[in-house]
């Protein structure tokens, strides 16, 4: 295993975990955790099933397309908080403040990069396949 590849497998395992046990102290503590980060039983659902999506996939050597998952997501939605429409969707819907809108544009950014140098075939060479035999 190359060190980009390990890079995959704990950032992957890091971020699923994280997100995983975010959400049971989002679903014990109600709408504000870790002093500043807006949340609810919506917020907290979709980070349970993020995290238990990232183990299961992690797990399956797939930390590459977790990450790029998670990071085009978490930055979709971080980028459309600061746009007045999609604002109150997101606050209403998942309640979310600045705080949390800046933390997923990080992750995000973040999550794509890991994905993106640890995609398989930046390190592994093209085999061409022939029908000659």
């Amino acid at each position: 295993m190359n060190r980009t590849s390990r890079l995959g497998l704990v950032y992957g395992y890091l971020l699923a975990l994280f997100l995983t046990i975010e959400s049971l102290v989002e679903f014990a503590s109600g709408p504000i955790i870790f002093g500043n980060l807006t949340t609810n039983v919506n917020h907290a659902l979709i980070h349970l099933v993020l995290g238990v999506l990232g183990i299961g996939m992690v797990t399956a050597g797939r930390p590459g397309p977790y990450a790029a998952f998670v990071g085009f997501l978490l930055l979709i939605v971080g980028v459309l908080y600061f746009f007045p429409g999609p604002a109150a969707f997101l606050w209403q819907t998942l309640n979310m403040n600045d705080n949390v809108a800046l933390l997923n544009l990080v992750i995000g950014v973040v999550s794509l990069f890991v994905s993106g140098i640890t995609r398989p075939d930046l390190h592994q060479p093209h085999k061409p396949t022939s029908g000659m035999a």
